[in-house]
């Protein structure tokens, strides 16, 4: 499987370390030149140092390919990553919000599946 991850949270380092064990490709998107390098250095996947909400980042990270887009940073801008998925026919997409407003949202707005760690 391929997976999209959008942010390098605790969440998304996590999910990353855990679908590399299981033998998915994992291309991993990180605004924070800092900790998308040390990333690259430690992770077995793509690392791509931008900012993940931007169309033509998830572009770059070949959106349309994807089996799953998992959006998980620290803020809530995520939310524009759905319908740019829906467009690239993207099967799974799962939001990460510590705002349980927004689980009603993302569910409205076609997330498949919403994560609130809080």
């Amino acid at each position: 499987m391929r997976v999209i991850i959008v942010g390098a949270s605790s969440l998304g380092q996590y999910l990353a370390k855990r679908l590399i064990e299981e033998g998915h490709e994992v291309i991993l998107i990180e605004r924070d030149p800092t900790r998308a390098r040390e990333l690259a250095e430690s992770l077995d996947c793509t690392v791509i140092n931008a900012e993940g909400t931007r169309p033509d980042v998830l572009e770059k990270a070949e959106i349309g390919a994807a089996d799953a887009v998992v959006a998980c940073t620290d803020h809530d801008q995520d939310i524009i990553i759905r319908p740019i998925a829906r467009e690239s026919d993207v099967p799974e997409v799962v939001l990460r919000t510590d705002d349980a407003q927004f689980l009603a949202v993302a569910k409205k707005l076609g997330f498949h599946h919403s994560i609130n760690p809080s």
